[in-house]
């Protein structure tokens, strides 16, 4: 079920399933999807390690407020989680979160709460991994705008069911928020912040990368984990689910039995 929480006067929604664990999964989605890209995830992980989870639409996405004149910074949506999770009561987390949602749980990294793991699914933190975002930074908005409405319409015509789900998530998008998304992913990208900041987290974290995707960064420190999805793009937690779930799953076993041997 749908829940809604006024945060700083926007209405955010998101979805939470709730176990006897004082743990959740925080999933976090990219510029064209929205927080019921990771339904097959929640409900099977749930089950499978009874932690509880938490998946949101970032403002501007899917059922939350889309306020024009809200900044849709990097920094601005990571306020709104924080205060989401403050109003939640939820203080010991697991980060799973894909493309712009990875670059939100990588900033995440700075704030004041008990963060056990991060997955890392193809978010950006160098320039290198700017894929269409890239493009859509070069352009004015005017010249954005028959951009957006042809992708749209690209997604929808397919016959593939990760993309028909991209294009029924980006008619849930207001143009002038995908705009300033993309030009936000490209402007933190461009900084050695996200990259810096991953690579000193002395947590366990993976990072996921579609096979097929154009992808580049490689992290090279001693807590994370890197795994590619075969036959995948960028969208890979959609394109292969049962083989992403996987990967999933072996990581936070290993980190479940880890923190168990430390305690």
């Amino acid at each position: 079920m749908t829940n809604y929480k006024k945060i700083n006067g926007i209405k955010v929604s998101y979805k939470i399933n709730l176990t006897d664990s004082d743990i959740y999964l925080i999933f976090i989605h990219g510029l064209q999807t929205r927080k019921e890209a990771f339904e097959f995830y929640e409900t099977r992980l749930k089950n499978e390690l009874n932690y509880c989870t938490l998946s949101i639409d970032l403002v501007g996405f899917g059922e939350t407020d889309k306020p024009p004149k809200f900044s849709y910074d990097l920094s601005s949506q990571v306020k709104i989680l924080i205060s989401l999770l403050s109003a939640l009561k939820i203080e010991k987390i697991i980060i799973i979160g894909h493309s712009f949602g990875g670059m939100i749980g990588n900033y995440l990294l700075d704030y004041d709460i008990e963060i056990l793991s991060f997955i890392n699914l193809e978010g950006n933190m160098t320039l290198s991994d700017c894929g269409e975002s890239l493009n859509v930074d070069n352009m004015t908005f005017e010249s954005f705008k028959p951009y957006y409405n042809n992708l749209i319409r690209e997604l929808d015509n397919s016959d593939e069911s990760a993309m028909k789900f991209r294009a029924s998530s980006l008619k849930m998008i207001p143009n002038f928020v995908f705009y300033a998304s993309s030009k936000t992913i490209v402007k933190w990208s461009k900084s050695s912040y996200l990259y810096d900041k991953f690579i000193n987290q002395k947590l366990p974290k993976m990072l996921i990368i579609g096979e097929k995707s154009g992808y580049s960064t490689r992290p090279d420190d001693n807590y994370t984990t890197i795994k590619t999805v075969p036959k995948t793009s960028h969208f890979m937690f959609l394109e292969e689910k049962e083989k992403t779930l996987q990967l999933l799953l072996d990581f936070l076993n290993d980190c479940a039995n880890f923190n168990q041997y430390i305690q």
